[in-house]
């Protein structure tokens, strides 16, 4: 399974929420159909949930989880030889000397969220700018315990609670507008959060006025604390 620590996750949910506007603009690009085809993002049966886990530090290669789909891992399906699986099955990549393989660890998989965003080339699409600039904000991590290693290298210890994703993601936007109505109240349709319109307010409230195309300063929009603090 994939987790993440607080910042970890707020990262996570606050990068897709400019995926309309990017699927719309580059969704059939190879990048395009890998993202916007994903089940642990568009899905709309997603759940969040908030729970304690016991782990070894001694971390292992970040697994790269989602839903097989076509009968591929994701995200080997532009490759050569696609690597196959059973339809609806979680699947792991880990990132190997050799390129990346199913992953066979007992270990957690560990992600530095800043350190494996880097900031895009210039004229890149303005999803990947946010991206780049949320991580530096907010930072985080993100873990994967593998299957192989429960009551080996980690353990469940509590679910403390369960949450619609939908619904956690729509109170997260509503406090987001909340610290800037005006923005959005320009907007042609203020309420249309697939429109880019409001992405581009979202992320101008979040990040400042020059983050979608630029590294901008982290004290321009919403302290990182802060934005984990609303989502």
């Amino acid at each position: 399974m994939d987790l993440g620590d607080e910042a970890g996750d707020t990262f996570f949910t606050a990068r897709n929420l400019g995926l309309p506007m990017f699927c719309r603009d580059e969704g059939e690009t190879q990048q395009g159909r890998a993202l916007c085809s994903n089940p642990e993002v568009i899905s709309a049966d997603l759940i969040v949930s908030r729970i304690t886990l016991e782990a070894s530090t001694d971390f292992g290669p970040y697994g790269y989880c989602d839903v097989c789909t076509n009968g591929t891992y994701p995200g080997t399906q532009f490759l050569p030889r696609p690597l196959n699986c059973t339809n609806g099955e979680y699947v792991c990549l880990c990132k190997l000397p050799g390129g990346f393989q199913p992953c066979e660890e007992d270990r957690v998989g560990y992600r530095d969220v800043a350190a494996t965003h880097p900031f895009p080339p210039s004229g890149s699409h303005p999803y990947f700018f946010w991206q780049a600039n949320l991580a530096a904000k907010i930072g985080g991590f993100w873990y994967t315990p593998f299957r192989k290693g429960e009551n080996k290298s980690w353990r469940l210890v509590e679910t403390e609670g369960i949450a619609n994703a939908t619904c956690q993601k729509e109170l997260f936007l509503d406090a987001v507008r909340e610290k800037d109505p005006s923005c959005y109240n320009a907007c042609p349709r203020p309420d249309d959060v697939n429109s880019n319109c409001y992405i581009n307010c979202v992320y101008r409230v979040l990040l400042g006025d020059k983050a979608s195309t630029s590294k901008a300063p982290t004290d321009e929009g919403i302290a990182g604390n802060e934005i984990t603090q609303l989502w």
